[in-house]
């Protein structure tokens, strides 16, 4: 799997959030544009092995 592919069905699946209007805060109160989940790629194998 090509970076693109993997970085698009990062987006598609919102494993990989990217907000251009309001910043997530992190529980360590870091703020960030990019927020990612990757608890979720669990249910991808194909896309946690890429």
């Amino acid at each position: 799997m090509q970076n693109n592919e993997i970085i698009r069905q990062l987006i598609d699946k919102k494993i990989v959030t990217i907000s251009t209007d309001k910043d997530f805060v992190y529980a360590s109160g870091m703020h960030s544009p990019i927020y990612t989940d990757l608890r979720q790629t669990i249910s991808f194998p194909k896309l946690r092995q890429a």
